[in-house]
Protein backbone atom coordinates (compact mmCIF):
# COMPACT_ATOMS: atom_id res chain seq x y z
CA UNK A 1 0.00 0.00 0.00
CA UNK A 2 1.11 3.43 -1.11
CA UNK A 3 -0.02 6.45 0.12
CA UNK A 4 1.41 10.37 -0.26
CA UNK A 5 0.14 13.54 0.46
CA UNK A 6 -0.87 14.35 -2.37
CA UNK A 7 -3.21 11.31 -2.55
CA UNK A 8 -4.73 11.39 1.18
CA UNK A 9 -6.88 8.29 0.06
CA UNK A 10 -4.58 6.16 -0.36
CA UNK A 11 -3.77 3.35 -3.34
CA UNK A 12 -4.39 0.75 -1.07
CA UNK A 13 -2.78 -2.34 -2.89
CA UNK A 14 -5.24 -5.20 -0.62
CA UNK A 15 -7.18 -5.52 2.30
CA UNK A 16 -6.26 -4.02 5.60
CA UNK A 17 -8.01 -3.98 9.18
CA UNK A 18 -10.46 -1.48 9.08
CA UNK A 19 -10.33 1.55 11.54
CA UNK A 20 -7.09 2.91 11.48
CA UNK A 21 -7.10 3.40 7.87
CA UNK A 22 -6.20 6.74 7.79
CA UNK A 23 -2.94 6.04 10.17
CA UNK A 24 -1.56 5.16 6.92
CA UNK A 25 -1.90 8.14 4.95
CA UNK A 26 0.94 10.84 4.88
CA UNK A 27 -1.55 13.08 6.07
CA UNK A 28 -3.18 10.65 9.17
CA UNK A 29 0.77 10.20 9.81
CA UNK A 30 1.70 13.13 10.14
CA UNK A 31 -1.17 14.10 12.62
CA UNK A 32 0.23 11.54 14.92
CA UNK A 33 4.04 12.71 14.29
CA UNK A 34 3.48 16.37 14.93
CA UNK A 35 4.94 16.63 18.35
CA UNK A 36 8.06 14.83 17.54
CA UNK A 37 8.72 16.77 14.11
CA UNK A 38 10.92 19.68 13.94
CA UNK A 39 8.84 22.63 13.23
CA UNK A 40 8.06 22.84 9.88
CA UNK A 41 8.85 19.32 8.97
CA UNK A 42 5.67 17.11 7.60
CA UNK A 43 5.13 13.47 6.68
CA UNK A 44 4.83 13.23 2.67
CA UNK A 45 5.27 9.35 1.51
CA UNK A 46 4.08 6.51 3.63
CA UNK A 47 4.47 3.08 2.10
CA UNK A 48 2.88 0.00 4.00
CA UNK A 49 4.81 -3.34 4.03
CA UNK A 50 2.95 -6.05 6.06
CA UNK A 51 4.92 -8.19 8.69
CA UNK A 52 1.63 -10.65 8.88
CA UNK A 53 -0.61 -11.10 12.09
CA UNK A 54 0.65 -11.33 15.59
CA UNK A 55 1.04 -14.10 17.36
CA UNK A 56 -2.00 -14.77 19.92
CA UNK A 57 -3.92 -11.68 19.82
CA UNK A 58 -6.46 -11.10 16.77
CA UNK A 59 -4.08 -8.12 15.35
CA UNK A 60 -2.12 -7.79 11.92
CA UNK A 61 1.26 -5.73 12.36
CA UNK A 62 2.95 -3.93 9.64
CA UNK A 63 6.10 -1.61 8.76
CA UNK A 64 5.50 1.96 7.90
CA UNK A 65 8.84 3.39 5.70
CA UNK A 66 8.20 6.96 6.24
CA UNK A 67 9.63 9.86 4.07
CA UNK A 68 9.69 13.65 5.30
CA UNK A 69 9.98 16.91 3.70
CA UNK A 70 12.33 17.61 4.41
CA UNK A 71 14.14 14.40 3.93
CA UNK A 72 15.65 12.46 7.11
CA UNK A 73 13.65 14.67 9.71
CA UNK A 74 11.53 11.80 11.47
CA UNK A 75 12.04 8.05 11.99
CA UNK A 76 12.41 6.54 8.45
CA UNK A 77 10.59 3.88 9.71
CA UNK A 78 7.65 2.83 11.92
CA UNK A 79 5.82 -0.62 13.36
CA UNK A 80 1.74 -0.30 13.49
CA UNK A 81 -0.15 -2.70 15.06
CA UNK A 82 -3.73 -3.03 14.30
CA UNK A 83 -6.77 -5.07 15.63
CA UNK A 84 -8.61 -7.20 13.22
CA UNK A 85 -11.92 -6.53 14.27
CA UNK A 86 -12.47 -9.87 16.22
CA UNK A 87 -13.05 -8.59 19.41
CA UNK A 88 -14.24 -11.29 20.85
CA UNK A 89 -10.96 -13.02 20.05
CA UNK A 90 -8.64 -10.68 21.34
CA UNK A 91 -10.83 -10.54 25.00
CA UNK A 92 -9.87 -13.94 25.37
CA UNK A 93 -5.99 -12.22 26.12
CA UNK A 94 -7.53 -9.59 28.81
CA UNK A 95 -7.97 -5.99 27.21
CA UNK A 96 -4.41 -6.33 25.72
CA UNK A 97 -4.63 -2.79 23.68
CA UNK A 98 -5.03 -1.70 27.07
CA UNK A 99 -2.63 -2.98 28.78
CA UNK A 100 -0.38 -2.07 25.81
CA UNK A 101 -1.06 1.43 25.57
CA UNK A 102 -0.86 1.60 29.88
CA UNK A 103 2.31 0.26 29.87
CA UNK A 104 3.48 2.66 27.33
CA UNK A 105 2.02 5.64 28.97
CA UNK A 106 4.45 4.40 32.19
CA UNK A 107 7.43 3.98 29.99
CA UNK A 108 6.66 7.86 28.34
CA UNK A 109 6.75 9.62 31.73
CA UNK A 110 9.97 7.26 33.41
CA UNK A 111 12.68 6.19 31.48
CA UNK A 112 12.18 2.46 32.14
CA UNK A 113 15.69 0.50 33.27
CA UNK A 114 15.30 -1.77 30.18
CA UNK A 115 14.95 -1.10 26.56
CA UNK A 116 11.62 -0.58 25.00
CA UNK A 117 9.97 0.82 21.85
CA UNK A 118 9.16 4.29 21.88
CA UNK A 119 5.07 4.56 21.34
CA UNK A 120 4.23 7.36 19.12
CA UNK A 121 0.28 6.87 18.98
CA UNK A 122 -2.00 4.43 21.44
CA UNK A 123 -5.65 4.68 20.53
CA UNK A 124 -7.67 1.82 22.56
CA UNK A 125 -11.11 1.01 21.14
CA UNK A 126 -13.93 -0.86 22.72
CA UNK A 127 -13.36 -2.54 26.34
CA UNK A 128 -9.31 -2.13 25.44
CA UNK A 129 -9.63 -5.55 23.45
CA UNK A 130 -9.04 -3.70 20.09
CA UNK A 131 -6.89 -0.51 19.20
CA UNK A 132 -4.07 0.87 17.52
CA UNK A 133 -0.17 0.94 18.71
CA UNK A 134 2.48 3.25 16.12
CA UNK A 135 6.05 1.93 17.67
CA UNK A 136 9.43 2.70 17.65
CA UNK A 137 10.58 -0.09 14.87
CA UNK A 138 13.80 -2.00 16.56
CA UNK A 139 14.68 -3.95 13.24
CA UNK A 140 17.90 -3.11 13.85
CA UNK A 141 17.93 -5.16 16.54
CA UNK A 142 18.61 -9.26 16.19
CA UNK A 143 15.03 -11.46 17.03
CA UNK A 144 15.60 -13.77 19.50
CA UNK A 145 14.88 -17.44 18.08
CA UNK A 146 12.37 -18.91 19.46
CA UNK A 147 13.07 -22.05 17.95
CA UNK A 148 16.40 -22.50 18.11
CA UNK A 149 16.28 -21.11 22.10
CA UNK A 150 18.64 -18.76 23.58
CA UNK A 151 22.46 -19.47 24.52
CA UNK A 152 23.06 -19.49 28.08
CA UNK A 153 24.61 -15.94 27.98
CA UNK A 154 21.27 -14.45 25.86
CA UNK A 155 19.20 -16.35 28.63
CA UNK A 156 21.58 -14.15 31.36
CA UNK A 157 21.11 -10.73 29.63
CA UNK A 158 17.39 -11.36 29.21
CA UNK A 159 16.99 -12.52 32.82
CA UNK A 160 18.97 -9.45 34.32
CA UNK A 161 17.05 -7.74 32.09
CA UNK A 162 13.56 -8.95 33.81
CA UNK A 163 15.05 -8.05 37.22
CA UNK A 164 15.89 -4.82 36.43
CA UNK A 165 11.93 -4.37 34.81
CA UNK A 166 10.99 -5.97 38.34
CA UNK A 167 12.79 -3.80 40.77
CA UNK A 168 11.59 -0.92 39.02
CA UNK A 169 7.98 -1.23 41.07
CA UNK A 170 8.96 -4.22 43.04
CA UNK A 171 6.26 -4.40 46.03
CA UNK A 172 4.58 -1.08 45.06
CA UNK A 173 1.35 -2.01 42.71
CA UNK A 174 0.08 1.49 43.16
CA UNK A 175 2.77 3.51 41.21
CA UNK A 176 1.36 1.56 38.18
CA UNK A 177 -1.00 2.76 35.77
CA UNK A 178 -4.22 1.51 36.44
CA UNK A 179 -4.71 -1.02 33.30
CA UNK A 180 -2.36 -3.03 34.13
CA UNK A 181 -4.10 -3.31 37.99
CA UNK A 182 -7.23 -4.65 36.64
CA UNK A 183 -6.97 -8.27 35.89
CA UNK A 184 -4.14 -10.18 36.77
CA UNK A 185 -2.51 -13.91 34.72
CA UNK A 186 -4.34 -13.34 31.81
CA UNK A 187 -2.75 -16.06 30.14
CA UNK A 188 -3.68 -18.47 32.42
CA UNK A 189 -6.86 -17.50 33.23
CA UNK A 190 -8.34 -17.15 30.15
CA UNK A 191 -6.64 -21.08 29.59
CA UNK A 192 -9.39 -21.85 32.77
CA UNK A 193 -12.02 -19.85 31.38
CA UNK A 194 -11.91 -21.76 28.20
CA UNK A 195 -10.83 -25.11 29.13
CA UNK A 196 -14.43 -26.59 28.93
CA UNK A 197 -13.95 -25.87 24.80
CA UNK A 198 -10.39 -26.62 25.03
CA UNK A 199 -10.49 -30.08 26.46
CA UNK A 200 -12.16 -31.79 23.12
CA UNK A 201 -9.15 -30.98 21.53
CA UNK A 202 -6.40 -32.06 23.91
CA UNK A 203 -8.61 -35.11 24.41
CA UNK A 204 -8.36 -35.97 20.79
CA UNK A 205 -4.53 -34.63 19.89
CA UNK A 206 -2.84 -35.97 23.20
CA UNK A 207 -5.16 -38.73 24.78
CA UNK A 208 -6.47 -39.22 28.18
CA UNK A 209 -3.23 -38.16 30.07
CA UNK A 210 -2.75 -34.47 28.68
CA UNK A 211 -6.64 -33.91 29.57
CA UNK A 212 -6.09 -34.95 33.13
CA UNK A 213 -3.32 -33.08 33.72
CA UNK A 214 -5.31 -30.07 32.09
CA UNK A 215 -8.28 -30.86 34.56
CA UNK A 216 -6.09 -30.66 37.33
CA UNK A 217 -4.30 -27.28 36.31
CA UNK A 218 -7.99 -25.37 36.33
CA UNK A 219 -9.25 -27.29 39.38
CA UNK A 220 -4.99 -25.91 41.57
CA UNK A 221 -5.45 -22.71 39.90
CA UNK A 222 -7.33 -20.40 41.81
CA UNK A 223 -5.29 -21.65 45.12
CA UNK A 224 -2.25 -20.79 42.90
CA UNK A 225 -2.89 -17.58 42.58
CA UNK A 226 -4.27 -16.67 45.67
CA UNK A 227 -0.84 -17.74 46.69
CA UNK A 228 0.79 -15.75 43.91
CA UNK A 229 -1.16 -12.73 45.04
CA UNK A 230 -0.01 -12.76 48.48
CA UNK A 231 3.87 -12.82 47.17
CA UNK A 232 5.29 -9.24 46.25
CA UNK A 233 3.83 -7.79 43.31
CA UNK A 234 5.38 -5.74 40.38
CA UNK A 235 4.91 -4.92 36.65
CA UNK A 236 4.52 -7.96 35.37
CA UNK A 237 5.26 -8.32 31.06
CA UNK A 238 2.92 -11.78 30.92
CA UNK A 239 4.63 -13.25 27.79
CA UNK A 240 8.43 -12.87 28.63
CA UNK A 241 9.91 -15.43 26.10
CA UNK A 242 12.12 -15.39 23.48
CA UNK A 243 9.87 -14.55 20.80
CA UNK A 244 9.23 -11.25 22.52
CA UNK A 245 13.15 -10.49 22.56
CA UNK A 246 15.45 -8.40 20.59
CA UNK A 247 18.86 -8.79 21.06
CA UNK A 248 22.03 -6.46 20.48
CA UNK A 249 25.20 -8.08 22.21
CA UNK A 250 24.36 -8.50 25.94
CA UNK A 251 21.61 -5.34 25.29
CA UNK A 252 17.67 -7.00 26.01
CA UNK A 253 15.02 -5.10 24.00
CA UNK A 254 11.43 -6.29 25.28
CA UNK A 255 8.24 -6.08 22.90
CA UNK A 256 4.76 -6.58 22.72
CA UNK A 257 3.25 -5.88 26.40
CA UNK A 258 -0.31 -6.50 25.69
CA UNK A 259 -0.12 -9.12 28.61
CA UNK A 260 1.76 -6.89 31.06
CA UNK A 261 -0.23 -6.73 34.49
CA UNK A 262 0.66 -6.53 38.42
CA UNK A 263 1.90 -9.69 39.45
CA UNK A 264 4.65 -11.79 40.45
CA UNK A 265 7.80 -11.16 39.09
CA UNK A 266 8.89 -14.64 38.82
CA UNK A 267 6.10 -15.60 36.13
CA UNK A 268 7.93 -13.60 33.61
CA UNK A 269 11.25 -15.41 35.05
CA UNK A 270 9.80 -19.14 34.79
CA UNK A 271 8.37 -18.45 31.75
CA UNK A 272 11.70 -17.60 30.15
CA UNK A 273 13.57 -20.02 31.60
CA UNK A 274 10.94 -22.85 30.85
CA UNK A 275 9.98 -21.91 27.19
CA UNK A 276 13.09 -20.24 25.81
CA UNK A 277 16.72 -21.88 26.73
CA UNK A 278 18.35 -23.62 23.60
CA UNK A 279 19.46 -26.46 26.40
CA UNK A 280 16.97 -28.92 27.65
CA UNK A 281 15.60 -27.93 31.17
CA UNK A 282 17.06 -29.63 34.37
CA UNK A 283 16.86 -28.77 37.75
CA UNK A 284 20.33 -27.34 37.85
CA UNK A 285 19.92 -25.08 34.68
CA UNK A 286 16.48 -23.70 35.95
CA UNK A 287 18.12 -23.18 39.56
CA UNK A 288 20.59 -21.19 38.17
CA UNK A 289 17.93 -19.03 36.23
CA UNK A 290 16.10 -18.19 39.01
CA UNK A 291 19.83 -17.46 40.82
CA UNK A 292 20.88 -15.07 37.93
CA UNK A 293 17.56 -12.92 38.31
CA UNK A 294 17.01 -12.93 42.01
CA UNK A 295 21.04 -11.52 42.37
CA UNK A 296 20.31 -8.73 39.56
CA UNK A 297 17.08 -8.38 41.74
CA UNK A 298 19.30 -7.08 45.31
CA UNK A 299 22.06 -5.68 43.38
CA UNK A 300 19.07 -3.54 41.91
CA UNK A 301 18.01 -2.71 45.57
CA UNK A 302 15.20 -5.09 46.17
CA UNK A 303 16.02 -6.13 49.87
CA UNK A 304 14.74 -9.14 51.54
CA UNK A 305 14.14 -11.59 48.83
CA UNK A 306 16.99 -14.35 49.83
CA UNK A 307 17.42 -17.40 47.03
CA UNK A 308 15.27 -19.71 48.99
CA UNK A 309 12.23 -17.63 48.60
CA UNK A 310 12.72 -16.46 45.03
CA UNK A 311 12.98 -20.00 43.86
CA UNK A 312 9.75 -21.33 45.57
CA UNK A 313 7.87 -18.46 43.31
CA UNK A 314 10.10 -19.12 40.37
CA UNK A 315 8.86 -22.94 40.77
CA UNK A 316 4.83 -21.29 40.92
CA UNK A 317 5.90 -19.39 37.59
CA UNK A 318 6.83 -22.55 35.71
CA UNK A 319 3.55 -24.43 37.10
CA UNK A 320 1.88 -21.43 36.06
CA UNK A 321 3.34 -22.23 31.94
CA UNK A 322 1.27 -25.53 31.85
CA UNK A 323 -1.18 -24.39 29.58
CA UNK A 324 2.50 -23.35 27.04
CA UNK A 325 2.48 -27.46 27.17
CA UNK A 326 -0.72 -27.38 25.01
CA UNK A 327 -0.39 -24.53 22.56
CA UNK A 328 1.45 -27.23 20.10
CA UNK A 329 -2.03 -28.86 19.81
CA UNK A 330 -3.38 -25.58 18.61
CA UNK A 331 -3.95 -26.00 14.78
CA UNK A 332 -1.18 -23.77 13.36
CA UNK A 333 -0.57 -22.70 9.12
CA UNK A 334 2.46 -21.12 9.69
CA UNK A 335 5.37 -24.40 9.92
CA UNK A 336 7.97 -22.15 11.63
CA UNK A 337 4.88 -20.86 14.33
CA UNK A 338 3.65 -24.61 14.67
CA UNK A 339 7.36 -25.89 14.76
CA UNK A 340 8.40 -23.16 17.32
CA UNK A 341 5.11 -23.97 19.67
CA UNK A 342 6.04 -27.61 20.03
CA UNK A 343 9.57 -26.40 20.97
CA UNK A 344 8.01 -24.39 23.48
CA UNK A 345 5.85 -27.24 24.98
CA UNK A 346 8.70 -29.39 25.19
CA UNK A 347 10.74 -26.95 27.07
CA UNK A 348 7.95 -26.75 29.29
CA UNK A 349 7.28 -30.32 29.99
CA UNK A 350 11.15 -30.76 30.50
CA UNK A 351 10.76 -27.77 33.26
CA UNK A 352 7.69 -29.44 34.80
CA UNK A 353 9.46 -32.91 34.71
CA UNK A 354 12.86 -31.28 36.32
CA UNK A 355 10.95 -29.56 38.69
CA UNK A 356 9.00 -32.67 39.81
CA UNK A 357 5.64 -30.17 38.94
CA UNK A 358 2.60 -32.25 37.68
CA UNK A 359 -0.05 -28.96 38.86
CA UNK A 360 0.17 -25.93 40.87
CA UNK A 361 -1.39 -28.25 43.47
CA UNK A 362 2.04 -29.78 43.96
CA UNK A 363 3.72 -27.43 44.83
CA UNK A 364 1.38 -25.27 46.94
CA UNK A 365 2.64 -24.57 50.72
CA UNK A 366 0.12 -26.25 54.06
CA UNK A 367 -3.27 -24.76 53.98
Amino acid sequence: MNTDRNDPTGADDGPGPAGADHLLTATGLDAVLAKTLPAGARVVRVDVRPLGEAQGHASRVDRLAVSYEPPGAGPASLIIKRSLGEPALAADYGRPFARAAAAHRMFAGHEPPIRVARCYHAEVTGDGDTGTLILEDLGDWAPADGLAGLSDAQLESALRAAARLHAWHWGDPETLAAGLRDGDYPTVTAFAEHWSQLRPYVLRGAGSPAAAAGDAFVAALPTALAWARRRPVTLTHGDYYADNLRLRGERVAVLDWGLAFAGLGAYDTARLAATSAARTPTAESLRWACGVWAAELRACGVPDYPDTVAYADFRLGVALAFPTVLAALVDENDPRRAATAAARSARVRSSLAALGIESPASILPPA
